[in-house]
């Protein structure tokens, strides 16, 4: 969906976009390089550094930093899963949509085949920075109960990170079959108002 540049420029040209959880604001300057029109919400003070120092990027530290504006697209890469109270932050991105706007996110799959293979040997398989973790049916209701309409749902493969030291054939093998089983780590999740 939003993750990948070819999404971005498909989505985004000359639309107001905002990106919560940006991490270092590398895929605002991305958008804004593009005929975006993006902002970035960033909590950690280093990625905030960062963004500016590397890319010229400066970086909003929460909702109630950002001037009134309303956007486009609000998009959560990767980042709802580390945020105390999720329907709060989607309450406030809803709350900067325009009329016709869409909410991204991009979020683990708690149904995914790795997660259940993981269980297999230890309860505790998530990192401790890793508070909420979605299903499918979960994240629908959460946003159905916020007001968002035209839920759609993808799921996809692996993210990028992660990977396990031991038992890389096996964590291969179980990715590769939830996969074909539509059972992959990660959802796409887009929702209009």
């Amino acid at each position: 969906m939003l993750s990948c540049p070819y999404a971005a420029n498909r989505y985004c040209i000359g639309k107001r976009v905002l990106d919560v959880g940006c991490g270092d604001g590398r895929f605002v300057k991305y958008l804004r390089d593009n005929g975006c029109q993006a902002d970035g919400i960033e909590i950690l003070d280093e990625f905030r550094i960062k963004a500016r120092n590397e890319y010229g990027v400066g970086l909003y530290t929460d909702f109630n930093n950002l001037p009134a504006k309303v956007y486009d697209h609000v998009i959560f890469i990767s980042s709802l899963q580390y945020m105390k109270n999720p329907g709060s932050y989607i309450i406030e991105a809803k709350n900067r949509l325009t009329g016709g706007g869409m909410l991204y996110l991009e979020i683990p799959n708690d149904d995914a085949l790795i997660y259940k293979f993981i269980r297999l040997f230890r309860s505790e398989y998530l990192p401790e920075y890793q508070i909420n973790i979605f299903t499918r049916q979960g994240i629908k209701k959460i946003l159905a109960d916020i007001g968002f309409k035209n839920i759609r749902i993808e799921i996809s493969g692996v993210s990028s990170g992660g990977k396990p030291k031991k038992f890389k054939s096996a964590y291969r093998a179980v990715i590769f079959i939830g996969r074909l089983l539509r059972m992959g780590h990660l959802m796409m999740v887009k929702a209009g108002l």
